[in-house]
């Protein structure tokens, strides 16, 4: 009997042994909690921070850049926009959330954070930064109501905290890129006026000049004619008649170049008549109806809504159009049609002749001169020869 009890006692370094495994399985499961509880806390405070601080900091702004009035009858009497559109949006968006998490089959439930991305990116594409939490709030209220998520606490976190990054960083690139258009539109608009008043500048320059050319280049060539009259009446010898004449003669000469530099400088038409009367007495000078084109001008803009940069810039346009259909187009009828539609002026020349050459020429008040002014003014100039010649030319309309 006793060899039987010695035969079954345990030694005495296998129980020791045996202790030492279950205690340091304690310790390494003890490790192991504290590792995942400590995962556990970072993954809940990043969450909770990218979700809380960007709420926090919509409610500071609001609070900061909103001017506070004190409560009294004018304040209570003023009426609540509730902008119902976006409301909707909102709540549209947030049963949809909801039905991704309650609503999609078991095999498809995998899925839902796909899915959940949508409203992000739909809020933050409208409203930036701010769209961007909004959806990220809705989602996490549609996350916790489900009942899927309840057993899987960590792959909540990691799903809010996803969301939660992509949605501030994307509806903040978005916000930065609709700033730097929004800053590049305001620079636009600063060069375009800029550009405008540096070509009013020009016109009141030239015109000034072509008036001083005038007034003094004038009177000169008058008194020269009139010493050059009074010579050859005065002097009996034929040599110096003679030279009186040609004196006179080239005087002229001087005054007909004069004139056509004038009119290349400042458009005399402009000073004393309206853009309209003006166009009508360009066709008339031009004399198309010699060269055997019929003209017809459809003119339906209000020229007291124009700049003075824009009434040059419209006569120059149709003088360099109809110097071509005179010279280059062998057309039977051209018309000119101004328009007003959508804010925006609108010049159309058209004619049914050949359409322009292959590389004719284009300085000076030409085709590169016509856009060239055009763009500057912030509009565009189109040109098609597919059934002769048709120029059309769209300016913004100047603001009050």
């Amino acid at each position: 009997m006793a060899a039987d009890t010695a035969a079954i006692a345990i030694p005495s370094s296998v129980v020791d042994a045996n202790r030492r495994n279950a205690r340091d399985a304690r310790a390494d499961g003890l490790f192991r909690w504290i590792v995942a509880a400590a995962g556990f806390f970072v993954l809940l405070t990043l969450t909770g921070a990218l979700t809380v601080a960007p709420t926090c900091l919509v409610i500071w702004h609001y609070l900061t850049s909103t001017r506070w009035q004190p409560l009294g009858p004018s304040l209570v009497g003023q009426p609540v926009n509730w902008r119902v559109r976006h409301l909707f949006g909102y709540v549209l968006l947030f049963m949809v959330s909801l039905w991704l998490q309650l609503g999609l089959p078991a095999e498809l439930s995998r899925f839902t954070p796909f899915c959940l991305a949508l409203p992000i990116i739909a809020l933050a594409w409208h409203y930036g930064w701010q769209g961007a939490l909004i959806a990220t709030l809705m989602n996490a209220i549609a996350l916790i109501a489900s009942q899927t998520w309840h057993d899987h606490a960590v792959d909540l976190l990691l799903s809010l905290l996803a969301q939660s990054l992509t949605g501030l960083l994307l509806g903040a690139g978005i916000q930065r890129l609709r700033e730097l258009n929004q800053s590049l539109q305001t620079e636009l608009v600063r060069n375009r006026r800029l550009t405008e008043r540096l070509l009013e500048t020009e016109e009141s320059v030239r015109r000034e000049v072509a008036r001083e050319l005038h007034d003094d280049i004038g009177q000169t060539i008058t008194a020269i004619r009139t010493q050059a009259g009074i010579m050859q009446r005065i002097s009996p010898e034929s040599g110096v008649k003679q030279s009186g004449m040609l004196i006179e003669q080239l005087s002229l000469g001087i005054y007909d170049s004069v004139r056509r530099l004038l009119g290349r400088l400042r458009p005399r038409q402009l000073d004393d008549l309206s853009l309209e009367q003006a166009i009508r007495s360009l066709m008339r000078e031009m004399e198309l109806e010699g060269h055997g084109i019929i003209s017809h001008l459809d003119w339906q803009i209000d020229e007291a809504r124009l700049s003075e940069a824009q009434r040059v810039t419209l006569f120059r346009i149709c003088q360099e159009g109809l110097n071509n259909v005179v010279k280059h187009a062998s057309a039977r009828a051209v018309t000119l049609q101004g328009t007003l539609q959508d804010e925006r002026l609108q010049l159309v020349i058209e004619d049914d002749g050949c359409g322009l050459p292959l590389g004719s020429p284009q300085h000076g008040f030409g085709l590169a001169g016509m856009r060239e002014r055009v763009t500057a003014l912030g509009g565009s100039l189109g040109i098609s020869c597919t059934h002769g010649t048709r120029v059309s030319v769209t300016l913004p309309l100047r603001k009050g």
